[in-house]
């Protein structure tokens, strides 16, 4: 997920509100013991050059050369299904236009969202390497749906109203943090979750530093996480998504799962999510 947060917007907002299931609480799947899509990356081959499909967003549904896209069987088409059945219609609607598979024989990225025309009409665009689908494979089809959530996390707290796509520059963004698209918004999710857990040690070592990563292993859940704090929220989401309610601990990465429970509306969403992947993980 090298190429990750470049993202969109639209107008309002709307997270709905979903009943509680059994689901909420008769599953968990921790992802973060192992790299993401770590058994996706050793065992996927690929003959041939590489392929993609680029997609319209319109109307929530999948467009192809302005033909609706309806074939169930389809890899593409299952990878949307579940993008869309996590985020919701509402959810797509406001902010989805683009969605690209590819199949690159040696590429281990497995997904990234970018933000397009963020000085007009924003809309995000979501890219996801179908090498990795294999809905033959229990397993695949677990990490993948985890890959669409992390990816599903960083429009969610990168979207037009989080994120003041107009100020691109850190001396114009003086009293939040500055996201690698724009200034956050006072209430932010994002804004509050670098407030409480991001120090200037974090923000001036060197990405990539694994040494970093093992010093603070009780702070971040992955390594990944520790690139910025774009990557550690979506990797918390996740992990909040897919996991029970911890224990309270002074553990910094528990607390980071323990942030996004502060917020009814999330709660509500993990609700949500944990619905709609249900049988996936049962």
């Amino acid at each position: 997920m090298k190429w990750h947060v470049v993202l969109f917007s639209l107008t309002i907002v709307f997270i709905p509100t979903f009943s509680a299931s059994a689901a909420e609480k008769e599953w968990s799947y921790s992802y973060s013991q192992e790299p993401l899509g770590s058994e996706m990356r050793k065992k996927v081959k690929y003959r041939g050059g590489e392929i993609m499909h680029e997609y319209m967003v319109q109307e929530a549904e999948l467009y192809e050369n302005n033909k609706a896209i309806t074939n169930p069987n389809f890899i593409d088409y299952r990878i949307w299904n579940i993008f869309q059945d996590i985020s919701g219609d509402d959810f797509v609607l406001s902010y989805l236009g683009s969605f690209t598979t590819y199949r690159g024989r040696y590429d281990k990225i497995l997904g990234t969202v970018n933000l397009f025309n963020a000085t007009s009409t924003p809309y995000w665009g979501l890219v996801i390497n179908a090498n990795g689908a294999d809905f033959r494979n229990p397993e695949w089809t677990k990490q993948m749906s985890a890959v669409l959530v992390h990816e599903f996390a960083h429009i969610l707290t990168l979207k037009d109203d989080e994120v003041s796509y107009s100020i691109t520059k850190a001396r114009l963004c003086k009293e939040t943090y500055m996201t690698l698209k724009g200034c956050s918004d006072d209430d932010a999710y994002i804004n509050a979750f670098v407030s409480r857990f991001w120090d200037v040690e974090d923000f001036t070592h060197e990405i990539g530093d694994k040494s970093y990563y093992r010093q603070h292993r009780y702070d971040f859940l992955t390594l990944h996480a520790v690139k910025n704090p774009e990557e550690d929220i979506a990797e918390s989401f996740t992990e909040f998504i897919f996991t029970q309610k911890p224990e309270v601990s002074k553990k910094e990465r528990t607390q980071k799962v323990l942030f996004f429970y502060e917020y009814p509306e999330l709660v509500e969403l993990r609700t949500h999510i944990r619905t709609a992947l249900e049988a996936y993980f049962r």
